[in-house]
């Protein structure tokens, strides 16, 4: 309301005052699960508060998400990015002591257990420090009695805590992606809040990997900086109908340089007034530890103490477990030694680009296809932007034997098109200006039938486009690399080349393998990869604006620059569909070098002339060894066959959705 803004802004003036009055380094305030970047008003405390305290913030119950949970304490994270200093309270309600016996050591001791293995989910150290505390509000330091602590007599400032067990050291958070246990089937989990815009409980706003979340109502640009937390999902089960990103019931975990934590919980946890929590913390299931060669684990118990080492652990509904790891040396055989090192990982489970990357680009995201689509993309559901033969749909986007296949189909009569494609896009939380892209994919082929792979804007506008792959199946030959910039749709200019490559004197068919493509953007320059190759530059560019990656497929319509399955057998060649595009893997990189505005970005609206591409060569700091498969060739001069009527083909926004003013916008999620 406007009385509770007012009074909240005026708090926060008071706070100032007293700051500056006092010379005081610290203002602490007791937040408890209030989250300071929900409103403008709120985030005025932020500018005056150091400190905070944040008083039953975690239970032995908590769940994933509902009016609080896992899944909505990224504010933690977020305070921490901003400097601010943060206790956290863990209140022992919810689990096993409040649903099953009070008076039972062992649910004292479990529900003790699992608060801090949660606290372990949130930590982030030099941020933040943490209290256990009872089941009541009765703070102090005199004794517990039979109502609050199995037993009376014991002073309640010793009873609750889990002493024995933060004697163990288990390191500290892993902070980055490759650090992390190899697993190519890792899940981070989402990040949810509540909006206005769309009116929802659930918005997605990022996950566990992001450095920033995105959404309108969180700052003045809708970005927000965070710590990297890494949580993932050790064992899930599917989606809640109605809350997508969020199982019915999972174990999380996170990993730490010495050791790994995991949570069992479900959607609204120990608190949940719909019932069934009871039977839930009952259960018992057996969850696979991630395994590593030459690693150990061994779980610590309340009283200090280890396990010997497993591979396993039983855990009940609302509990946690602490493990410590430690790596062992394989016993000596009488194996003749070589001089070849231990084999790893496969690359993809640890995202090490196949090629050279410069030294300017680091890994900020990476995505394998090795489980069902995440939250981390937009499934495209709507009518194909530049054709009006094709409508894409969510369920032709399909996992298969570990790949993303994107399907190209005859559509059912229930489709208002004749035709079926498919198409994603990273959500807003994984946009950047400049930085590095990599997508390995082999593109569809037939007569009529064209993928791309390229950058598109995150506020959905248009120009700019990037696209770094584009193939169009009539002419699986040619690779167009293409930017289409200007000031707006209505004067949009292109920049491009159409590359080929041969082995043995025949062309090189870029549908029918599987290669690496990838492309570098700075200041000042675009460079387009293939297979590690640097191929084509580009000096003029678009103005900055943040980006989202986008692969898709897609049908043209007849006559047109992809032409159409229609006209395949006059052209004597046989009729494509079903055709498939698949994708191994996107990797995105940070871009850490100099940010300097280069003075080649237009600064006025070009006119529709197009203007010759660079003819450069590439950069010598790039990689110039060339694999057999695709040797390097000067930059050839653009032609008609990239028409600048047609920019890469993308849904239009459906009515309901967003605008349909501008052609080339990607579709909205869905409300639901």
């Amino acid at each position: 309301s406007v009385v509770s803004t007012a009074y909240q802004v005026g708090f926060a003036n008071i706070l100032a005052a007293i700051a500056l009055k006092s010379k005081s380094k610290f203002i602490a305030g007791n937040i408890s699960g209030v989250n300071l970047f929900g409103t403008v008003a709120l985030r005025s405390l932020l500018a005056v508060l150091t400190f905070f305290l944040r008083e039953q913030y975690l239970t032995a119950g908590i769940g994933l998400t509902g009016y609080f949970g896992v899944q909505k304490m990224w504010d933690t994270f977020a305070y921490a990015a901003i400097g601010k200093k943060t206790l956290i309270q863990g209140q022992l309600w919810d689990g096993a002591i409040k649903l099953i016996d009070s008076t039972k050591r062992s649910n004292w001791q479990r529900d003790i257990a699992t608060i801090l293995s949660v606290y372990y989910l949130i930590n982030v150290p030099g941020s933040t420090s943490f209290q256990s505390w009872g089941n009541g509000y009765y703070y102090g330091s005199s004794n517990t009695y039979t109502y609050n602590y199995y037993k009376a007599g014991v002073p309640m400032n010793m009873a609750y805590q889990p002493t024995k067990m933060l004697q163990v050291d288990i390191g500290t958070p892993k902070t980055s992606i490759s650090s992390l246990i190899p697993n190519p089937r890792r899940e981070f989990m989402s990040y949810q809040t509540t909006t206005k815009v769309p009116q929802n409980g659930y918005t997605v706003i990022g996950n566990t990997s992001s450095l920033r979340l995105y959404h309108p109502e969180l700052s003045a640009d809708g970005y927000l900086a965070v710590v990297p937390s890494y949580i993932y999902f050790l064992q899930r089960d599917p989606d809640h109908r109605s809350i997508p990103t969020t199982p019915t019931s999972c174990v999380l975990a996170r990993e730490y340089t010495k050791g790994l934590v995991v949570y069992r919980t479900n959607i609204y946890g120990g608190g949940d007034t719909y019932g069934g929590s009871v039977n839930f913390l009952k259960s018992n299931i057996t969850v696979q530890l991630p395994v590593q060669a030459g690693l150990t684990f061994r779980r610590v118990f309340y009283n200090g103490s280890l396990s010997a080492p497993v591979t396993s652990v039983q855990l009940g509904g609302y509990e946690g477990a602490v493990f410590v790891t430690s790596i062992t040396t394989p016993t000596p055989t009488s194996t003749p030694s070589t001089s070849q090192p231990p084999s790893s990982a496969p690359s993809s489970t640890r995202s090490p680009s196949k090629y050279p990357v410069s030294s300017q680009f680091k890994l900020a995201w990476y995505f394998n296809f090795s489980t069902e689509l995440s939250w981390d993309f937009n499934i495209y559901q709507g009518p194909f932007g530049s054709s009006s033969n094709t409508m894409f749909l969510k369920s032709n986007a399909k996992v298969v034997n570990n790949r993303l296949a994107l399907i190209i189909n005859n559509a059912s009569t229930s489709i208002s098109r004749p035709f079926a494609s498919a198409g994603i896009g990273s959500w807003a939380p994984h946009s950047q200006v400049y930085g590095r892209w990599e997508v390995s994919a082999q593109f569809p082929a037939g007569f009529g039938v064209t993928g791309y792979i390229g950058l598109f804007p995150t506020d959905k506008s248009w120009p700019p486009e990037v696209d770094f792959a584009e193939v169009i199946g009539r002419q699986s030959s040619k690779m167009y690399l293409t930017q289409h910039f200007g000031a707006d749709w209505t004067v949009a200019k292109q920049l491009g080349k159409v590359f080929s490559s041969s082995i043995g004197g025949n062309a090189v068919d870029w549908t029918a393998g599987v290669h690496e493509y990838a492309v570098e953007w700075t200041p000042s320059l675009l460079v387009y990869f293939i297979d590690g190759v640097a191929v084509y530059n580009q000096t003029v560019l678009f103005a900055p604006t943040p980006m989202d990656i986008a692969v898709g497929t897609g049908v043209g319509d007849c006559g047109s620059w992809v032409d159409c399955p229609a006209n395949a057998a006059a052209n004597h060649q046989p009729y494509p569909l079903p055709a498939t595009m698949y994708v191994n893997y996107i990797r995105k990189y940070a871009y850490t070098g100099p940010t300097a505005t280069p003075s080649a970005v237009p600064t006025s609206k070009p006119s529709m002339k197009p203007t010759a591409p660079s003819t450069l060569s590439p950069s010598t700091s790039y990689p110039t060894a060339s694999p057999t498969a695709i040797p390097t060739t000067p930059p050839t001069a653009i032609t008609s066959k990239i028409p600048s009527a047609n920019p890469t083909l993308l849904p239009t926004a459906s009515p309901s959705e967003i605008p349909t003013a501008n052609p080339t916008l990607l579709p909205t999620a869905s409300s639901s």
